[in-house]
């Protein structure tokens, strides 16, 4: 099924099997995208030229891969945000992993507190 039209898209958990069911073409539009950190994975937030996705992923960003991959969105800001204590609940310590492979075209990052601590021990 193709949606050439859609201009917004909430998906929780997706299947892999999804992107090879539903392509959005519109997807390729993607140039911005906040990642935040929620219990049992990251909730992403990507908005371009009349599209937003909001997605919750799995830790390792697989979710995301599988859903964008053929439409191949260039994102130029990335905003790394923490919505949890960490110090209430473990998460992924290692985001330079999770952002690695979105990084490649970034000319804006913003990093937030709790994701620098990730990186660094911040005192």
């Amino acid at each position: 099924m193709q949606f050439p039209n859609l201009k917004s898209l909430t998906v929780s958990s997706p299947s892999e099997k999804l992107s090879t069911v539903i392509h959005i073409p519109a997807l390729q539009r993607l140039s911005s995208l906040q990642i935040s950190s929620e219990y049992g994975g990251y909730r992403l937030f990507a908005e371009g030229d009349e599209i937003t996705l909001t997605l919750k992923a799995s830790y390792d960003l697989k979710d995301w891969e599988s859903l964008t991959d053929y439409a191949n969105p260039v994102i130029r800001h990335i905003r790394l945000y923490d919505g949890l204590n960490r110090s209430q609940h473990a998460v992924a310590r290692n985001p330079d992993n999770v952002v690695a492979l979105l990084m490649a075209n970034v000319q804006t990052l913003e990093v937030g507190y709790s994701y620098l601590q990730g990186w660094y021990t911040v005192q």
